[in-house]
């Protein structure tokens, strides 16, 4: 409602959904006769499928996460690698920044995590670090010992889910 009110004509809230997208896109683009490209693909960009993917990981909605890539199994174990190697220690962190009146940087990292989680289906971190956020903003430290706990204990099944995979040696 903030970016309408501030004069946009529409806005899609991350982590984005596809189905979603599409529909604002229709919703604004002017139909018309348009030359259609061929999308090209860098060689890089193609990965390998994740062939031994399991059928669950705790903490995670694998349904709504590959959506997200297109059932692209290889983007998203790369993804889930990145996430491992970028915010493995991110609970530590936001307890140490919080520890130590390091509110902006608490933040920060809280925000950012809550975009990822949402991108790989992590809804427990994506809604507890969403919460942090929230708090964080309005300075309502009241209620942030039982917001972090929450965050903590939903960032460590999944940390822990992605842990036992062993991604890295795959």
């Amino acid at each position: 409602e903030a970016c309408l009110a501030a004069g946009m004509d529409d806005y899609i809230a991350k982590p984005i959904d596809e189905r979603e997208l599409y529909a604002i896109l229709v919703k604004w683009i002017k139909p018309g006769r348009r030359k259609i490209t061929k999308p090209c693909v860098p060689a890089k960009m193609v990965t390998a499928q994740w062939n031994d993917m399991p059928n669950e990981i705790p903490g995670i909605d694998l349904k709504r996460a590959l959506a997200r890539v297109n059932a692209d199994t290889g983007l998203y174990k790369k993804i889930l690698l990145g996430f491992l190697e970028k915010f493995g220690d991110a609970g530590r962190l936001i307890t140490h920044d919080l520890h130590e009146g390091r509110w902006e940087a608490a933040y920060q990292l809280s925000h950012a995590l809550k975009g990822v989680s949402g991108n790989i289906g992590a809804n427990g971190i994506f809604h507890s670090a969403g919460d942090l956020c929230m708090l964080l903003e309005t300075g309502r430290m009241e209620q942030l010992q039982p917001a972090l706990e929450s965050f903590l204990q939903q960032f460590s099944i999944v940390r822990s889910s992605l842990k036992r995979l062993r991604l890295e040696e795959q």
